[in-house]
């Protein structure tokens, strides 16, 4: 409208000043209602604008939570998945540590030989060497490592004494009823040997003692030292030709020594 009557302005240039005032009230009354209807379509299309930013927010909010429920659910189940598995994991080890408790798991027996002051006789202590205990172990001790015929009668007689040892705690020592009579006036430096064997819950050792004269002691008996070396007995095999002959494992072993127990010394006195 502004433009039309600018146009009918521009085509009459020669006006009555009461016509040019009229077509100017005209102009501005125009222009009033045109600078009114822009700001009307501004209003309009910012009411437009903050319906479809309401819509969009909702939309984004209704996102928002649905993942933040859907982490929150992931991070409750992970939680408690967590929980199974720990409460798993515990009861697996309770029930690992009943079995080894059971069945000894890795624990062995040490069969140590009492030397001090014993003279010619030897008594024995056995030391559980392990964190569990062991129930229903078994010793025999023989002079004879490999069966023959002339050994016959003194192994069936080493099998007929086997021990049956009580219950021993982790670190127990016991002394056992057994005695061995090593030849007496034997030169210095002979060298005696004795075979045990240990009968454990969940697996068998074999221990090989041997005894060294050294004189004699304040008493003017027989002295010994001793070594031994303990080993764990594989289950029984048959090697084909050309396999690998697997080693029985040794578990402990000690040099010439006078020591009540090797593995755990007397400290010397300062």
């Amino acid at each position: 409208m502004l433009g039309l009557v600018a146009g009918v302005m521009g085509i009459r240039p020669k006006m009555h000043i009461l016509e040019k005032m009229a077509w100017i009230c005209i102009l501005i009354i125009f222009a009033v209602l045109e600078v009114h209807a822009i700001r009307r379509g501004d209003e309009a299309n910012r009411l437009i604008q903050e319906k479809q930013n309401q819509k969009f927010n909702s939309i984004a909010n209704d996102l928002q939570a649905s993942i933040n429920s859907s982490a929150s659910q992931y991070h409750s189940t992970i939680s408690h998945i967590d929980g199974v598995l720990s409460r798993t994991e515990e009861v697996d080890t309770l029930a690992q540590r009943s079995l080894e408790n059971i069945t000894g798991g890795d624990s062995y027996v040490a069969v140590i030989p009492d030397v001090a002051y014993c003279g010619d006789e030897i008594t024995f202590s056995v030391v559980n060497r392990g964190k569990n205990m062991l129930t229903g172990a078994s010793l025999l001790i023989t002079t004879q490592g490999v069966f023959w015929p002339g050994v016959r009668n003194l192994l069936m007689d080493a099998v007929s004494k086997r021990l049956e040892l009580p219950t021993l705690h982790p670190g127990e020592r016991m002394v056992i009823d057994r005695r061995v009579e090593l030849p007496p006036n034997r030169p210095d430096g002979d060298v005696q040997p004795l075979f045990i064997v240990v009968g454990g819950p969940s697996f068998s050792t074999e221990e090989f003692l041997e005894f060294k004269k050294t004189g004699k002691d304040q008493r003017q008996q027989d002295a010994w030292k001793y070594k031994y070396e303990i080993v764990r007995v594989l289950p029984y095999h048959v090697y084909k030709p050309g396999e690998k002959v697997m080693k029985d494992p040794i578990l402990e072993q000690t040099d010439w020594t006078t020591e009540n127990d090797p593995k755990f010394p007397v400290p010397k006195p300062q």
